[in-house]
């Protein structure tokens, strides 16, 4: 009997903290405050919050007790803020029409080219995945230059200068591109490209975001062992350029004489103050015609995340968005596919 009442208030604390700590997450999520910066790392924990605190607002509501009042106020707090934790969109499938245009978005490790994921030859897989799906706009981050003969059906191509100290981006296309340039970070290996396409008779402008990267090696238990609080003020430190860098993108954006995209890897959920700065204004292809989770980075052994998106200004309609579940990187691609509102 013991056990089991230990076990019970061990079940309600922990529904209570994840009460609290959601209320937390979303105070992180309306208001970037510097010192409170801290608060951006509870957003790795969103789903599971929102999870823990609707089983405590139920549990609590199923025993009659007034309790359950603030574990509900603060679930639909949550609901408010971040919106579901799970689209019912329409099945994944690419739709295609004579006037749509089709957008990848892919963070490829390279090609495997350091053999860390299996299967050894999943950079040719790549490829072949690519070549199958057939997008007309590619944006790679973490781009190995070694591949670029690979992909002839592309004319028009936009890749990080070499000489940028900057981790490779590219950006491929079918259509012309007729201006480039980058939005540069300070401080950061990590950038950010852009690439002017004509698109018959439009022009729209498609920005490849990557943004820093938290750079964490070794086991968990390495990691703890060695770094403890450390790691989270790493963590919070990285939380803080991500806003500098965001805001960069999102001023030089909304300067842009053209219809925008935002594709990449944000390195954010969509639970931070990151993504609500650069999703201002602009469409989630995943909220708009997304299903399921919408993961996009497997996390060790498979611990899901969304940190990958398009992001399309009102200047388009986004007719569909896929997501991929072939592991062949550390990240999943995205491709959606939409039409300028002119055509």
């Amino acid at each position: 009997m013991r056990i089991a009442h230990f076990l019970k208030k061990l079940m309600l604390l922990s529904g209570w903290l994840a009460a609290i700590l959601l209320l937390l997450a979303c105070v992180g999520y309306l208001f970037y405050v510097p010192s409170l910066s801290f608060l951006a790392i509870l957003s790795i924990g969103v789903p599971w919050l929102m999870l823990g605190t609707l089983f405590i607002a139920v549990y609590l509501g199923l025993l009659g007790k007034n309790r359950a009042v603030f574990p509900s106020v603060v679930l639909l707090i949550g609901f408010l803020c971040f919106g579901t934790i799970y689209e019912f969109g329409p099945t994944a499938e690419v739709v295609s029409k004579p006037t749509s245009l089709s957008v990848m978005t892919y963070n490829v490790r390279d090609f495997n080219e350091q053999g860390i994921f299996k299967p050894e030859d999943a950079g040719d897989r790549i490829v072949a995945l690519i070549e199958e799906n057939n997008p007309d706009i590619l944006c790679f981050q973490e781009y190995s230059r070694r591949r670029t003969k690979g992909f002839k059906d592309y004319p028009y191509q936009y890749i990080t200068p070499g000489n940028s100290g900057k981790s490779a981006q590219a950006i491929f296309s079918k259509y012309p591109i007729v201006d480039t340039g980058a939005v540069p970070f300070p401080n950061s290996a990590n950038n950010t490209i852009y690439a002017d396409i004509r698109f018959d008779q439009d022009t729209l402008r498609v920005y490849n975001v990557h943004l820093q990267s938290y750079q964490i090696y070794g086991t968990l238990r390495h990691i703890a062992r060695r770094f403890g609080l450390e790691l989270l003020n790493n963590i919070g430190s990285v939380m803080e350029k991500h806003q500098e860098q965001a805001r960069l993108v999102k001023a030089h954006q909304e300067a842009s004489p053209y219809p925008s995209l935002l594709c990449g890897d944000f390195n954010s959920t969509a639970f931070t103050n990151t993504y609500r700065e650069l999703q201002k204004g602009m469409q989630d292809s995943f909220k708009e015609k997304g299903s399921g989770w919408g993961t996009t980075y497997l996390l060790g052994r498979g611990v899901p995340f969304r940190i990958d998106y398009i992001l399309a200004s009102e200047g388009f309609e986004i007719l569909s968005h896929r997501n991929f579940e072939e592991r062949l990187s550390d990240h999943l691609p995205v491709l959606v596919t939409l039409k300028p509102e002119s055509h």
